[in-house]
């Protein structure tokens, strides 16, 4: 019963080794991701942009599969917006395949700070990523926490147990 014991403790030690290395790699990738959107949003500025010309064609784009293919179609929009930025007037040409456009329609826009005429379609799912890379984050940090100072508690002792068992069945 004894070796059991000793068997069982130094598994839980190996396997909080692995798990506070797997988690320092994600911090790392977190803390990236977080730095590239916040380095995005230093850059850039999002403003409303009203579409002043809209010429969108529908195309046909063929994905191939594993065993078998199928066409998708996509709108490609060719845009002229115009946005103004501290009183003046800018008309630029946009090009998007994320949807379908027309004329007078309200789009946001992100601008680059440095050149406003350097400008491009404004993307939500970039905030989402970052929304839940901050969540990511805080969670694995905890997570880290209970693993390096609470490991002689029972719980942990299987909450590792149950991490090391879940990584190594994957």
């Amino acid at each position: 019963m004894k070796s059991l014991k000793k068997y069982t403790n130094d598994a839980l030690k190996y396997c909080r080794y692995w798990q506070i290395f797997i988690k320092t790699i994600l911090i790392i990738f977190f803390l990236f991701m977080i730095y590239l959107y916040r380095e995005d949003m230093i850059h850039y500025t999002t403003i409303q942009a009203v579409i002043k010309k809209a010429d969108c064609k529908e195309n046909v784009t063929i994905v191939q599969e594993r065993y078998s293919s199928h066409n998708e179609l996509y709108n490609d929009c060719q845009l002229n917006v115009e946005y103004i930025i501290d009183g003046k007037t800018y008309n630029k040409p946009l090009r998007t395949i994320d949807g379908k456009y027309y004329k007078n329609d309200e789009i946001y826009i992100d601008y680059e700070n440095k050149n406003k005429e350097n400008i491009r379609l404004h993307d939500i799912t970039n905030k989402y990523i970052f929304y839940g890379c901050i969540i990511g984050l805080i969670i694995v940090l905890v997570m880290m926490y209970f693993i390096i100072f609470h490991k002689n508690k029972p719980f942990y002792k299987w909450f590792i147990g149950i991490l090391c068992f879940r990584s190594l069945t994957n």
